[in-house]
């Protein structure tokens, strides 16, 4: 009985078998064709167009990108004409402008070979704005903000009492507010070797002009308009007459410490004891001296200051008749 069964399953072909399926066999004869194989997409050649950034590892672009935006005070009065030129400081034409307004104060540069460029902003009834930019492989994509300055100003005059121009002293304009409390910093100037000054950048209003520092004038207040209708204003003062003092720094650490040291360096020069209050700081020169033009005659305390170097104060007085001279050693703490 049991050789029976077996015989049975072998040509049936029936039983446990996870290969075999369902489905019927396709049956083949000699008259099916032959189909050819596909060919793999690897092998297939695709010419791909030549980029230059995938084939050259030395690539670098030439060309970059100079954006921005124009921006102002919020009491200025945006012209209604602004425009944003990138002119090439080697010299020529602009090679970009763009228009700006206060509804859109943006601009954008694009595909700019590399060089040297001035941003310039053009405007009516406002002062010439220039921003000194590089393009190259290393900065290729620049973001500037260039203000408008409002060309209003005060020009003057400042002599001493004998009537003779008084050189490189300072003359400050401070806004006169009706706000409570309210701080103004001052703008400020210094006269040239004529005793002349400018002051621009001023809103309309009212301005207190004087002569000095902020704390301590030297002359008396006055006071100037600026509108729409008069951008300019005109005043001149008179001051006693001024003391120069001529202060030298000795570097004790030898010429190699003075050349590189120098820039970093400034001499303030400080009235002391009663009566007038003064002070001015001025960066040294590349030959080592600074020179004070117009100091009140007085006791000064001049103190040098910067870089490696501890403050070291020299005392002196300051003549209206004769010229000072202090010389302050200074040693680095390298």
């Amino acid at each position: 009985m049991l050789a029976v069964a077996v015989f049975w399953v072998l040509n049936t072909g029936t039983g446990s078998n996870s290969d075999q399926s369902d489905e019927p066999l396709t049956p083949v004869s000699a008259d099916t064709p032959n189909r050819e194989p596909l060919e793999s997409a690897v092998l297939e050649k695709v010419d791909l167009p030549t980029d230059p950034k995938r084939n050259d590892l030395s690539y670098q672009p030439k060309f970059g990108i100079i954006r921005g935006r124009v921006v102002a005070a919020n009491w200025v009065i945006w012209p209604q004409a602004i425009t944003v030129s990138l002119i090439p400081q080697s010299g020529g034409p602009a090679i970009r402008t763009a228009p700006a307004s206060e509804e859109d104060p943006t601009f954008n540069f694009e595909r700019v070979p590399f060089d040297n460029y001035t941003l310039q902003l053009t405007a009516a009834e406002c002062l010439d704005q220039n921003l000194l930019l590089t393009l190259s492989a290393e900065q290729n994509n620049h973001f500037a903000s260039i203000g408008i300055v409002p060309a209003a100003s005060v020009i003057g005059l400042v002599v001493d009492e004998q009537g003779l121009p008084v050189v490189k002293i300072p003359v400050a304009a401070v806004f006169r507010s009706d706000l409570l409390g309210a701080s103004q910093v001052p703008l400020m100037a210094s006269t040239d070797e004529n005793g002349q000054f400018r002051i621009s950048g001023l809103r309309h209003g009212e301005y207190n002009i004087y002569v000095g520092s902020f704390r301590n004038p030297l002359s008396e207040l006055k006071v100037i308009g600026i509108s729409r209708e008069a951008p300019e204003a005109y005043v001149s003062f008179t001051v006693m007459k001024m003391g120069r003092a001529t202060v030298s720094v000795d570097f004790l650490d030898g010429p190699e410490a003075a050349a590189e040291d120098w820039s970093a360096m400034r001499i303030k020069a400080t009235r002391v004891g009663e009566g007038l209050g003064f002070s001015e700081s001025l960066a040294l020169g590349k030959d080592g001296d600074v020179h004070f033009t117009a100091l009140p005659p007085g006791n000064y305390s001049f103190s040098a200051y910067g870089g490696p170097y501890r403050k070291v104060i020299r005392q002196a007085s300051v003549s209206a008749d004769l010229p000072t001279a202090v010389t302050i050693p200074m040693r680095s703490f390298r």
